[in-house]
């Protein structure tokens, strides 16, 4: 990562566009569901989709080689999942 924070101005994410809740930024909260998966080991199979869907609406807090990265894992996800219903 590049930076953990999230820029808001007015209460708003500069990236996502989304609303400070409780006073936390993005960022603050994507805190959250890390804890909960940690402390639940289940969870942690979703881990690739929680901070995909993070990163995709902040790139800015990722290296280009990390944003690069994570196209490419979801295009052979996407791939894998399209050949799963027609193979």
């Amino acid at each position: 990562m590049v930076d953990n924070s999230t820029v808001m101005k007015d209460g708003i994410c500069l990236e996502c566009g989304a609303k400070k809740t409780d006073g936390l930024s993005c960022y603050e909260m994507f805190g959250f569901p890390l804890v909960w998966e940690h402390k639940d080991p289940e969870l942690y199979a979703l881990h690739f989709w929680l901070v995909f869907c993070y990163m995709i609406q902040h790139p800015s807090n990722y290296t280009e080689e990390g944003y690069k990265h994570l196209v490419k894992s979801w295009n052979g996800r996407d791939t894998l999942r399209r050949c799963s219903r027609t193979c």
